[in-house]
């Protein structure tokens, strides 16, 4: 064999194999590119939590995210089942989702809600680079409409 059939043999058994392992690795080789194009987007959002609520509003901050530019607060409309079912929980499902609120500071008031109602919001932060991770899921019941 030429020293030139050699080298593309060569170079083909390797195409081959890196093809081949990448599956048997559990795909880590794909997933490092992709975390070198999500470089310098921000972290995930943290400490998201209800600052103060009525009942049609409620006012929810969180950390501050290095590098973050702007917050994007996420609504989640859920369905469930009739009130006085005693149905737990888990039976709620998630129907829809909008982002709602769109902010440079760590603080944002979601108004226009209903009474005693249970609402599950998310943030992210975003720069020039994209967007970060969700933040956890912080679900909310507002306040009993009191009577004058």
């Amino acid at each position: 064999m030429t020293k030139t059939k050699k080298r593309i043999t060569t170079c083909i058994l390797a195409a081959v194999m890196a093809v081949t392992m990448i599956p048997m690795m559990g795909g880590h080789a794909s997933k490092a590119a992709s975390q070198n194009v999500k470089k310098n987007v921000p972290k995930k959002v943290t400490g998201l939590k209800v600052a103060k609520k009525s009942d049609r509003w409620v006012t929810l901050k969180w950390n501050k995210t290095p590098g973050a530019k702007k917050y994007i607060v996420k609504q989640i409309n859920i369905k469930y089942p009739k009130p006085g079912l005693g149905m737990p929980a888990e039976f709620w499902r998630e129907v829809s989702t909008k982002n709602i609120r769109t902010t440079k500071s760590t603080k944002a008031t979601i108004k226009k809600l209903k009474c005693r109602w249970i609402y599950r919001f998310q943030v992210f932060a975003v720069n020039e680079n994209g967007k970060g991770e969700y933040s956890k899921k912080l679900e909310v019941r507002t306040k009993f409409k009191e009577s004058n």
